[in-house]
């Protein structure tokens, strides 16, 4: 038996916006300090297998400066590109709760989907996908344009990172050779 009175519709709501909003910006928040990390990583490594390439092809440097400056810049610019979408939804963050109340409100499975009411959490602790979330939210993004902004980073801003941490390994073996191949020259 249910002895505590339930709350209004629009009480469970904005409680459910309200922890979803946090929740979404503890997970943003994360993957900005990993996005800022990867950035500058990024930019030291490039930086280094470009200079080593400027050493080691002297004789070739107009070559080695058009292709070495995209080899050695990409994995930057993805880095680049996910802290931009990260930052473009910290710019939106104060519309955010209001956007999730009225899309939880417009769809009763949005709200399952951002907050598992049996256990409390919200999604930046649930390991479970966002289902077909993303592609509602998308579906109305001129409705809610800070809810599909932090949906894109939340789903891309990672994906771009990984491409970045990858480039970051590549660029670095290409820059480790370049070295070699220069010291024993």
């Amino acid at each position: 038996m249910d002895l505590e009175p339930r709350p209004e519709p629009y009480e469970r709501t904005h409680a459910t916006a309200v922890q979803a909003g946090t929740g979404l910006r503890v997970l943003l928040g994360g993957i900005a300090k990993l996005v800022g990390g990867v950035v500058t990583t990024a930019a030291v490594v490039g930086l280094a297998t470009f200079a080593t390439g400027w050493w080691v092809f002297d004789h070739s440097r107009p070559v080695w400066v058009a292709i070495g400056a995209v080899l050695c810049a990409a994995p930057a610019a993805a880095g680049v590109a996910a802290w931009w979408m990260v930052a473009a939804t910290a710019r939106r963050s104060d519309a955010l709760v209001d956007e999730i109340q009225r899309f939880s409100e417009s769809n009763h499975g949005a709200a399952q989907t951002l907050i598992d009411h049996d256990t409390g959490h919200t999604i930046s602790f649930r390991s479970q996908g966002f289902g077909s979330l993303p592609q509602q939210v998308a579906e109305r993004r001129t409705e809610f344009p800070a809810l599909h902004t932090a949906m894109r980073a939340v789903t891309t801003a990672p994906g771009l990172a990984l491409r970045a941490v990858v480039g970051i390994l590549l660029v670095g073996a290409l820059g480790t050779v370049l070295l070699i191949g220069g010291l024993i020259d």
